[in-house]
């Protein structure tokens, strides 16, 4: 419910019969009209007989309150206005100093009931009015709504039914301001047991109720047509269930925890199929997806997205096997294309990161460092006839300082830029007898000398 039903009504105590008197201030306190002024401050004006407050006076307490009207042997007896120090007042039927009869209690915010008491208590027929514009009407017993009546909101909502103890309780219906119904049993102000909610949409559960919620079996078709029909908890669904989706879009069949589809299950797409483990309504844990493309994987998942080890077919024929981060090629692994090329090595970001090898359906390979697929860094590549190059390479060319191998077993040592000689640079012989001294730009030669061997050893002893 919106609003607690519960209201604490002050139980009078008066405590004039046992109070100390300083004195008789004035006029005739035993048989007559006189003022009595106690010990404690609180003072009496009003009528006496033998002794006792009897007929009509005003009584003042000592924390601010007091009262105005009819008593009876030294208790409120009769009709008369009490006003608390806090604010509150009650005008009507007084006995034994209790509320008794018909009368109004109105409290400082502006609630106020109105209706009849027994002895201290709303009991009887009555209304009763809150600060916000909420209002009760109908039968109370022992200070509770109790009984058949009718509760309205105040934005509009309105409870017609049973009630017990301030709450809602047996059959009854709710009609809320924005369209939406119910109709079914309430127990201390909750929904229970079997029930109908429609919502203003359109969309209806029909089901078990507890605690206020939908809780067991039920069905919950939404507006625009989806429908989930299987266990509830709380007011979702939880437990075996399936939920069909509008359209022809799909389907869920498994296990829901807190409205979300966790555990074990398979989801049919328009065009996709998934059967694994699932958490937070995502592909989670192990699966197979088989995606709308006809690529396949199969491995972990972690929040809707290959993660950890799996194997990934692709329509085209290609294959990777290895790790995988958020849904890309991430950590260590192995592509397979079709055509026959292989890479084993890191990868970041679905691309060649990292240090890997790249073997070539021709027998051309590189072994060393890349750089989102390209070759960057130092690594060596190997030609299919035997030569090689190894040294630095940046964006997927030689740059910087390389040595290419001849299968001859002659080498050039030098300078790159962008795939060309680029620089100062030594090309030995096979056997290392002769050297020439190059100066290369952009590939073309500018300038050369050769040296023997013993020539270059004496200039580097000078």
């Amino acid at each position: 419910m919106k609003t607690q039903l519960i209201i604490f009504l002050v139980l009078i105590e008066f405590f004039s019969s046992g109070l100390e008197a300083r004195d008789c201030i004035k006029g005739n306190c035993q048989d007559g009209k006189g003022i009595m002024k106690y010990e404690n401050g609180e003072k009496y004006i009003g009528q006496w007989k033998d002794g006792q407050k009897n007929g009509e006076g005003i009584y003042f307490y000592f924390d601010g309150s007091r009262y105005k009207g009819d008593w009876k042997n030294g208790e409120l007896q009769g009709e008369g206005e009490y006003i608390f120090a806090s604010g509150d007042k009650y005008i009507g039927s007084f006995e034994k100093s209790l509320y008794h009869g018909k009368g109004i209690y109105k409290y400082k915010d502006g609630v106020y009931y109105s209706g009849e008491f027994v002895y201290g208590k709303r009991h009887g027929l009555g209304t009763y009015y809150f600060e916000d514009g909420s209002k009760y009407v109908g039968e109370f017993k022992e200070d509770k709504f109790d009984g058949e009546g009718t509760f309205i909101f105040s934005d509009g909502d309105k409870y017609v039914g049973r009630f017990k103890n301030d709450q809602f309780n047996g059959r009854g219906s709710m009609s809320l301001k924005n369209g939406d119904e119910f109709s079914g049993n309430f127990q201390e102000g909750k929904k229970v047991g079997h029930g109908i909610y429609t919502y203003a949409d359109g969309s209806q559960y029909v089901g078990e109720f507890k605690e206020d919620k939908y809780n067991g079996l039920g069905t919950y078709s939404f507006s625009d047509g989806d429908v989930y029909s299987g266990e509830f908890k709380d007011d979702m669904y939880h437990g075996q269930g399936v939920y069909t989706f509008a359209g022809g879009l799909g389907k869920f069949i498994g296990q829901f925890e807190f409205d979300h589809f966790v555990g074990k299950g398979v989801l049919f797409g328009p065009s996709e199929k998934y059967e694994g483990e699932f958490q937070n309504d995502k592909y989670h844990g192990k699966g197979k997806l088989l995606y709308a493309n006809k690529d396949f994987f199969e491995g972990s998942f972690y929040n809707g997205k290959p993660h950890g080890k799996g194997i990934l077919k692709y329509h085209n024929g290609d294959r990777y096997e290895g790790e995988f981060q958020y849904g890309k090629r991430n950590g260590k692994g192995v592509y397979y294309y079709s055509k026959g090329d292989k890479y084993e090595g890191t990868f970041e970001g679905d691309k060649f990161h990292g240090s890997g090898t790249y073997s070539f359906s021709d027998g051309s390979k590189y072994s060393g460092f890349f750089r989102y697929d390209e070759y960057h860094g130092e690594g060596t590549y190997f030609y299919p006839n035997g030569d090689k190059y190894q040294g630095s390479f940046e964006n997927g060319l030689k740059h910087g300082r390389g040595v290419i191998y001849k299968k001859d077993g002659s080498r050039y040592e030098g300078f790159f830029r962008f795939n060309k000689k680029h620089g100062q640079g030594k090309f030995f012989g096979p056997k290392g007898e002769i050297v020439e001294d190059m100066v290369w730009e952009d590939g073309i030669l500018v300038e050369k000398k050769i040296q023997t061997a013993v020539q270059e050893l004496k200039k580097e002893k000078e």
